[in-house]
């Protein structure tokens, strides 16, 4: 197209700065465009072009929305990058389209069991709706908003996407932030950084300093570009919110212990990614061992590590993720962010660090039944498990005997059956009880507010055994119910549970607060215990299960805080 110097392809596999033959075509002003990353038949108007600190972007119109996807925060990641902190990216000429999704970190194929790719409950544990590509070429990010140039002022909310620290995209389709943009009237941003052995291995060497953390240095610029260029797409920089579920709430509460980025944000969501403990610089270093002997190469031999193929290093992260002691949900796990002193000051909840964050109000919550989906995934028949079975499936889970926690369970819920006790406690440990200890730890500290909140929703999927799994309420709160209806099932009730959370979400980003005029939500404290259960009659309950609570507290269960 005349005038417009850098073109970004829509799907394929070419760099996020090359134009792909074919993939657009401009028609009196209304961009025509073909292939997954826009759905079948999908029209889109160009937008205004908008200056940003590196060069100018140009995105798309959608029913309001402008949409900017795959915009450069970063430079490339490879070659004499790798494992190094990020650096801007070189400044453009002309105006680049932000019109595709940029590329997602490596993290290679974890689905070639085919048991597992025909397991109907699989579904639930992928990337529904991936529509891009790996590269270390990946520091992208995506805005939509409903004007640009304005200076409108509205609420920014960054989504840190799941996966761990090990994969994951923001590139889906249930993660789209057009309609959350247009419902709460904010501006969404996401983004995509470096992942697992890239992202967080600890290299000591000059030069290198916080590559342990490289992943999250990755998101403190992401948070700095917001400083610097939000107001040209209708944002406050002023009135950032964090949020990310699974792996990208761990993100947000290791983002509440970087000294660098207090002050880049100012409200925080974790969504079922409570992470009250990372690994210490020893366990660090001790990762970097086990790597480097799976590749044969010495721990100081940056060139070595910066030359070695992705796919290869991906597979000597496999082995060493494989190596004994195993892992199962406890943390912190290898190749995850590092208490290094420098990037993160401490483990997030000691007294000096969490203060730090301790002026950022806080929404915390869970599923009730988080890792249903994830057993089932892996085992599709694990419904029909018996109750002799428990202790050895739930012994990861607890970290010790587990027969005292059963029978306490088992107590307190009579006519349960085997699943759903497992389902139950899967849930409770260690993501709801690590829930509960974080926001009384915060109370204590006399902290900003604290808004717990548990998903009780059922879905209708599954013959009813999946119940309330890990992230379903993720395109519930992006407003995106059929793009996840493979999970929710993408009736009445589900859009009915999505209105509701997704004010919820808009109301906290806007003023601290996650009241709506048909939600009362109070904080949440140690003498009521508050906490809003989204179901379908969504209500506050004063300390719900509080039982369980009281019987993992006295046999220590779940991480000491």
């Amino acid at each position: 197209m005349p005038g417009i110097e850098h073109q970004q392809s829509a799907a394929g596999s070419v760099g996020r700065r090359t134009f792909l033959k074919g993939s657009a075509s401009s028609v009196a002003g209304t961009l025509l465009l073909a292939g997954t990353a826009w759905g079948k038949g999908a029209q889109r108007s160009f937008g205004p072009v908008v200056e940003t600190t590196h060069g100018a972007i140009r995105g798309f119109l959608s029913e309001g929305i402008h949409s900017f996807r795959g915009v450069p925060y970063g430079a490339s990641t490879a070659g004499r990058n790798r494992f190094r902190p990020p650096e801007t990216p070189r400044a453009w000429h002309g105006v680049l389209n932000a019109l595709g999704w940029g590329a997602t970190a490596p993290q290679g194929d974890s689905t070639t069991d085919r048991s597992f790719a025909d397991n109907p409950y699989a579904l639930a544990e992928g990337d529904v709706g991936l529509q891009t590509y790996e590269s270390e070429d990946c520091l992208v990010l995506n805005v939509w908003t409903p004007s640009v140039n304005d200076d409108a002022g509205r609420p920014v909310m960054l989504w840190l996407h799941g996966g761990g620290f090990w994969s994951g995209s923001a590139s889906t389709a249930v993660h789209d932030g057009e309609r959350l943009s247009r419902f709460g009237d904010v501006v969404v941003v996401s983004c995509n950084h470096r992942l697992n052995v890239l992202g967080f291995t600890s290299v000591d060497a000059a030069g290198f300093e916080g590559s342990g953390n490289a992943g999250m240095l990755d998101i403190l610029l992401v948070l700095q570009w917001i400083q610097s260029n939000i107001s040209r797409f209708g944002g406050d920089p002023k009135n950032v919110t964090i949020f990310g579920y699974s792996g990208g709430g761990q993100k947000v509460s290791a983002l509440m212990a970087m000294p660098q980025a207090r002050g880049l944000f100012h409200k925080a969501i974790v969504q079922s990614g409570q992470t009250p403990a990372l690994l210490t610089a020893e366990q660090g270093e001790d990762v970097t061992h086990r790597l480097c002997a799976a590749l044969a190469v010495g721990p100081g031999d940056t060139a070595a590590l910066q030359a070695l193929p992705v796919d290869r290093l991906l597979s000597a992260y496999r082995a060493v993720i494989a190596q004994p002691p195993s892992q199962l949900w406890g943390f912190p796990s290898r190749f995850s962010p590092v208490v290094d002193g420098q990037v993160i000051a401490g483990q997030p909840l000691e007294p000096s660090v969490l203060a730090l964050s301790a002026h950022v109000p806080l929404m915390i919550g869970s599923a009730r039944q988080e890792m249903a989906a994830v057993t089932l995934s892996g085992n599709p028949q694990a419904h029909h498990m018996r109750f002799e079975d428990l202790p050895t499936r739930l012994a990861g889970y607890v970290g010790k005997d587990p027969t005292a926690v059963i029978a306490g369970y088992r107590d307190i819920y009579p006519a349960m059956s085997p699943w759903d006790l497992y389902a139950i406690m899967t849930a409770d440990i260690p993501t709801r009880i690590n829930s509960i200890r974080i926001a009384q730890r915060r109370n204590a500290a006399r902290a900003a507010p604290v808004f717990m909140y548990r998903v009780d929703w059922q879905t209708p999927g599954f013959n009813g055994q999946m119940k309330a799994p890990h992230g379903l309420e993720v395109p519930l709160v992006f407003r995106n119910v059929q793009e996840g209806s493979g999970v929710n099932g993408g009736g009445e009730d589900a859009e009915a549970l999505s209105e509701r959370l997704s004010s919820a979400w808009v109301a906290f980003a806007r003023s601290g607060a996650p009241s709506t005029p048909t939600l009362e939500w109070p904080a949440y404290e140690r003498t009521r215990r508050a906490t809003m259960l989204f179901d379908r009659e969504c209500r506050i309950a004063d300390d719900p299960d509080g039982e369980a609570r009281r019987l993992l507290d006295q046999l220590r269960i779940g991480q000491a805080l």
